[in-house]
């Protein structure tokens, strides 16, 4: 599963529940550990830090374990540096306003970002059911052929699950956010846990937890915007 690493890097560009005050809330970082397991399979480890600015927009991933290697995401591609040299290049969806860490620093995430302008989702629905709120959100008509329903639950205000669907009503994944901690003022689920529904029928889980969560740090300016060379 080593090749698929950046592929489940991906993970992270998923919600964090957050609140924002009148504060400018511009930098994320944190360290990471993912435990992921495919069906039926060994389980991998992946440990590192991330970093992102939401000026910059370039989301970075320091990863030390299982290899040592830099993640980059910016626009719409993906860098992986091995030994100071880009090693691959893949394209991703759209980052920077779509990242799960610019949302969280414009306190923008407890609707996944879904009630924005332009997000290419509409809200259709709210309903309470065991003291969760629950929002349904539908692709817009020029969409549906591509995107499927997304339901959303937040409880006691804060981001609780998020189920994503695909075109054709089949859950593609399901995310459940925990263990919520308060970080000046932000509150940081410090661990996910993300089930995905692959096509092969089988299912891969993985559980990330977050420490030493930090904003707004003035240090390692050259991590969050980390050079790319001549690309």
């Amino acid at each position: 599963m080593k090749e698929n690493l950046p592929l489940s890097l991906l993970s992270f560009i998923l919600l964090i529940s957050g609140s924002l005050s009148a504060q400018d809330y511009f930098r994320f970082t944190a360290n990471f550990v993912i435990k992921e397991k495919l069906e039926d399979e060994a389980s991998q480890l992946i440990t590192g830090n991330v970093y992102f600015d939401k000026y910059i927009k370039k989301l970075v991933y320091d990863v030390q374990f299982p290899e040592s290697s830099i993640i980059i995401m910016l626009d719409t591609l993906l860098y992986k540096i091995k030994d100071g040299v880009v090693d691959e290049i893949k394209s991703i969806p759209p980052l920077a306003e779509n990242s799960v860490f610019y949302q969280l620093l414009e306190g923008k995430t407890k609707n996944f970002g879904l009630d924005e302008p332009n997000s290419g989702y509409e809200l259709k629905s709210v309903e309470k059911s065991d003291g969760q709120v629950i929002s349904t959100f539908e692709p817009v008509e020029e969409l549906k052929t591509v995107f499927g329903t997304v339901y959303i639950s937040v409880k006691e205000g804060k981001l609780y699950g998020v189920i994503i669907m695909d075109k054709g009503g089949e859950i593609l994944s399901k995310q459940f956010f925990r263990k919520y901690i308060n970080v000046k003022g932000l509150q940081v689920p410090s661990e996910m846990i993300t089930i995905n529904f692959l096509q092969t029928g089988k299912t891969l889980k993985k559980i990330t937890t977050f420490k030493d969560v930090r904003i707004n740090e003035n240090e390692n300016d050259i991590m969050y915007n980390y050079p790319l060379g001549g690309h």
